[in-house]
């Protein structure tokens, strides 16, 4: 589990949203089909629009998007700005934070093998995490090209667009520079409230926040928390990639199985609490 105090490609690898059947595109473009909500990344206007796109091995999308590989012309039917997004396929060892942690030890643990860090950047009891922008900066200065954050919201200080507002404020304030931003969705009824209905409100004014400030939001969960906490069949947060939790000492993704919406994940988190470096962390795959 991530460390908490009682108060998720390029995300690592690919970003993974519920699968478009079709192309993410602008609502207001032609579609021979229907536009469906929620299977695309990107402002509220970018849907998916319903059709056959069997020459593209990716996803078709318009390219104002982000491809964490090649646009490919050509491939897709509509405008001449949706094209095939054909990911790249990496594999990569990160750890992620709660604590303070040197440069000295994030060196060692980059010189081990570990090529991305994920930092705390906000408290389970409602305010930033004050560790966060020393901890990225010195992450940044061990040669670490790829730093995200993830936030633990408070559910029950309410106001989530609040808390997300504070959280982006401090890390700007302090001049952090970090790149996808996640949020933590466990703990069950020790944070989140039992009405499902009341929680997935929750969850949504978080996404809602962060996809006005243009994060690169992806979500922290596994089936054992995520379908307690928002009902098993709630999908409000396939669209963004899924960072899930099996400490299985395995760094693949045998194990996933489907749940919320997600098909596929983006990263595992596959042991925790440990100690490496003098650092206590958890280990990460993708």
């Amino acid at each position: 589990m991530l460390k908490v105090v009682v108060c998720i490609v390029l995300f690592i690898c690919l970003p993974v949203w519920c699968a478009c059947p079709g192309a993410c595109q602008p609502n207001t473009y032609p579609c021979p089909g229907n536009y469906l909500s929620g299977y695309c990344p990107g402002g509220n206007n970018i849907q998916c629009c319903e059709e056959a796109t069997p020459s593209c091995p990716g996803q078709c999308q318009v390219t104002s998007l982000t491809c964490y590989g090649n646009y490919t012309a050509g491939l897709c039917p509509g405008e001449s700005d949706v094209q095939c997004c054909e990911e790249v396929a990496q594999q990569y060892s990160g750890v992620d934070v709660s604590d303070l942690v040197s440069i000295s030890d994030f060196q060692c643990l980059y010189d081990k093998g570990y090529q991305f860090a994920i930092v705390r950047c906000y408290h389970s009891y409602g305010a930033p995490d004050t560790n966060a922008p020393n901890t990225i900066a010195n992450a940044i200065a061990a040669n670490y090209s790829r730093v995200d954050v993830y936030m633990f919201p408070c559910p029950s200080c309410g106001n989530p667009e609040g808390q997300v507002a504070e959280a982006v404020s401090y890390l700007s304030v302090n001049n952090a520079q970090y790149t996808g931003f996640w949020l933590d969705i466990e703990g069950g009824s020790d944070y989140w409230s039992t009405n499902i209905f009341t929680n997935q409100n929750f969850f949504e004014g978080l996404v809602n926040a962060c996809e006005s400030y243009g994060l690169q939001t992806g979500v922290y969960t596994s089936a054992s928390q995520w379908e307690p906490i928002m009902g098993d069949s709630y999908t409000g947060g396939c669209k963004f990639p899924l960072w899930y939790a099996h400490y299985d000492d395995t760094p693949s993704f045998y194990d996933f199985e489907p749940f919320g919406g997600w098909n596929s994940p983006s990263i595992k988190q596959y042991d925790g609490d440990i100690t490496i470096c003098s650092t206590g962390l958890d280990v990460n795959w993708s």
